[in-house]
């Protein structure tokens, strides 16, 4: 009986890697380098289009300080929790300044979800988990096993290589599409009610689909100065940008060298 066998190679290389716990350091190092840079150009990129928004300059000149140098031990650990460790702690710093450049209705405090107690962690989820279906799709697509990453366990029913992958993009593109968003008034509390079911809120039937027309069009939106976009390597819009990590973690796999994290450019 004929089998789908497309990847085979790729598969065999994440078992292994997956196996060795000096590559699994590794690349649980790269990944994490990649989101706490990208958390770091984030909040620059924010605060320097902010003008006089932010209320506390202080705490901005603290997280940005402590980003910096756990960035700067994760490039040199060794240990795979500490790796782990350091991931953690650079969210919650993250998290705790991003609440200043929400201007609009719709507030942020801290990050929860599974259920998402407010608006604006429901739009984060949500945007989050849209990423990620369309990274599994291209993982698939690619041969390589959606549900083996490196940060995130292997799980039945979970998409952990996807989970991995998704990590460098979610300040720089999810978070800045929602701030945005949210201060013009694009999203508002009466589109979202209560969900009985998990004790969170959620998006009204009638009005989620505000959140799929902007999703979209950032989705298919051309980029004009991104580093990638080049003759050898075009990367026009989010879509190729995905499928490009996704290519650059299979290339890293058969050629034995890191993974190269998307890096957020915000100058």
């Amino acid at each position: 009986m004929a089998g789908n066998f497309k990847g085979l190679d790729l598969k065999l290389l994440q078992y292994r890697n997956y196996a060795d716990p000096e590559q699994r350091v590794v690349t649980a190092r790269n990944l994490v380098a990649g989101k706490i840079s990208n958390q770091l150009s984030t909040l620059r990129y924010l605060n320097r289009n902010s003008g006089s928004l932010l209320q506390d300059q202080e705490r901005y000149n603290m997280v940005t300080a402590s980003l910096e140098r756990t960035l700067a031990q994760v490039g040199k650990m060794t240990d795979y929790q500490k790796v782990l460790g350091a991931e953690g702690y650079a969210s919650r710093e993250y998290f705790s300044v991003l609440g200043s450049y929400f201007t609009g209705e719709l507030k942020f405090s801290t990050r929860k979800h599974h259920p998402s107690p407010d608006p604006v962690n429901c739009l984060l989820s949500l945007g989050y988990t849209m990423l990620t279906n369309i990274l599994t799709g291209f993982i698939i697509s690619r041969g390589l096993e959606a549900g083996l990453g490196t940060l995130h366990a292997a799980q039945a029913g979970r998409e952990s290589l996807a989970l991995d992958l998704v990590e460098q993009f979610r300040a720089p593109v999810i978070d800045r599409l929602i701030i945005k968003n949210c201060n013009l008034r694009k999203f508002s509390a009466e589109m979202f009610c209560d969900d009985g079911a998990t004790g969170g809120v959620r998006f009204k039937k009638n009005m989620i689909s505000s959140f799929f027309e902007i999703w979209d069009s950032n989705l298919h939106k051309e980029y004009t100065h991104n580093p990638l976009n080049t003759d050898e390597h075009p990367v026009r819009n989010l879509v190729e940008l995905l499928l490009y990590q996704v290519d650059e973690y299979a290339s890293a796999l058969r050629s034995g060298r890191p993974y190269r994290s998307y890096v957020f450019d915000y100058r």
